[in-house]
């Protein structure tokens, strides 16, 4: 397997989440970059937190504090994860909110750094 440059995949990752942000709402904060549709409340695609930068219980819990009210018209919270997400926001969301989603984006330099 190639080596792939992490710069490049996340340009690329945000590439892809502004392209879903378009026609939304985007609101670019300190822990996360939110992308809002009130029209849309049950489409997860016009109602979803990426860039997450959240990092240590306080931030964490901060940034979900903020994303129940950010989201509080829309059915469920999605956080967008991928390589660059810390790795304590994962097991604090798995234990989180009944109502919040976690999409995980990995690349083949995830797959490659775990064999």
């Amino acid at each position: 397997m190639t080596s792939v440059d992490t710069v490049t995949v996340g340009h690329a990752l945000d590439v892809n989440y502004f392209n879903l942000a378009l026609g939304h709402d985007v609101d670019e904060r300190a822990a996360a970059t939110f992308v809002r549709n009130r029209g849309l409340p049950r489409i997860y695609d016009a109602n979803f937190a990426f860039a997450i930068r959240a990092a240590g219980r306080e931030a964490i819990q901060m940034l979900l504090s903020d994303a129940r009210t950010h989201f509080a018209h829309a059915e469920r919270l999605t956080f967008r994860c991928d390589s660059r997400t810390q790795r304590i926001f994962l097991p604090r969301m798995m234990s989180g909110p009944a109502h919040a989603t976690l999409r995980v984006t990995r690349t083949s330099q995830d797959v490659s750094q775990e064999e």
